[in-house]
């Protein structure tokens, strides 16, 4: 009896230690001015869109506010029914375009909306159509099941070089439950969040250093390229798809290729032409109006564009180069 005593005592004084430890690093955590990490996502009943952004959200990612609108896209709120004077165009697209990194009047889709009615008589609405982690099928079929219904005169779905990447899974069906109850204890516990934040930067480092380390040996973004890969023949798939429903809607499509920044290099030795040929020639071969947009970038450093050292998403500049970009390939297509 007295041992089951003592066992239960030590039980106890050790939860209850624990509990204390949670308690003062929970508090000294958020005297440190730390705010948990606000979910962004909610699962979507077609598992080819998998998630999409959640509506009505006002959230903070570091310093930089994150408001969506009723379709949970990072923009205001449009009427769906369009003007007949308003020239509409949405951007496809994933985090580049998102664009978590930077303030929403510096986004490109705003930049480029701000370009188009300073500089023309005609009323333009550009609407950002972008997820965070989506893939170019993802995109596709999110635009044919909530873009189509706000009559788009032009669609530009922006490429980025990891959209070949399988269907994203931020809240995959298996595991839902689980990534639920991992995201209700993040946003109540700062250090949990604190942690989980700075494990995901190690892994996307250490993913990077690998692929820093490998000089050519392995390059992933090369790897999902391949003409063989299913991941690039369920792309080729997905854009000539967006091909049909702009032939059948009498949308113009645009597709726009970005470099990639994770190697750290633009310019002459950028290790990645190969791979905006062979999108141009897919579109090509398709009938997919597509531009490289890579000599914009030209003239800059891979480190005077990205969002941190660490981030290689485009900061406020990098993003009003992509605002340029795609005005200029507009421009030569009589959009004004």
């Amino acid at each position: 009896m007295n041992k089951n005593r003592n066992l239960l005592l030590k039980f106890i004084v050790f939860f209850s230690t624990i509990l204390f430890l949670i308690v003062l690093i929970e508090i000294l955590t958020r005297l440190s001015g730390y705010k948990p990490t606000t979910t962004m996502f909610k699962p979507h009943s077609n598992p080819y869109i998998s998630y999409t952004t959640l509506p009505n959200l006002k959230i903070k990612a570091g310093e930089i506010g994150i408001n969506t609108n009723s379709y949970g896209l990072r923009d205001y709120e449009y009427p769906v029914d369009k003007s007949p004077e308003v020239y509409r165009t949405l951007i496809l697209g994933d985090s580049i375009v998102f664009a978590s990194e930077v303030k929403f009047e510096e986004i490109a889709v705003k930049v480029l909306e701000k370009m188009l009615n300073e500089r023309s008589n005609k009323k333009y609405e550009v609407i950002n159509f972008s997820v965070r982690g989506y893939n170019t099928v993802q995109e596709v079929i999110f635009f044919e099941t909530y873009g189509l219904e706000f009559k788009p005169d032009r669609v530009v779905i922006c490429y980025c070089l990891n959209d070949p990447e399988p269907v994203g899974t931020i809240i995959g069906k298996r595991f839902r439950l689980l990534r639920n109850i991992k995201n209700a204890i993040r946003e109540r516990l700062c250090f949990v969040d604190w942690i989980l934040q700075r494990y995901y930067a190690y892994k996307i480092r250490k993913y990077q250093m690998k692929e820093l380390q490998t000089e050519g040996e392995y390059d992933y973004l090369q790897s999902i390229h391949k003409e063989d890969s299913g991941s690039w023949k369920k792309t080729v798939d997905a854009l000539k798809k967006l091909v049909s429903i702009g032939r059948i809607n009498n949308i113009k499509t645009l597709l726009v290729i970005p470099p990639s920044l994770d190697r750290g290099i633009l310019g002459e030795n950028y290790p990645y032409k190969n791979i905006h040929l062979q999108v141009l020639e897919t579109c090509r071969q398709i009938g997919l109006d597509a531009v490289d947009i890579l000599p914009y970038f030209d003239k800059y450093t891979a480190q005077e564009l990205q969002a941190s050292s660490n981030d290689y998403h485009f900061n406020a500049k990098g993003q009003k180069i992509l605002a340029e970009a795609i005005f200029n390939e507009l421009k030569k297509r009589n959009i004004n």
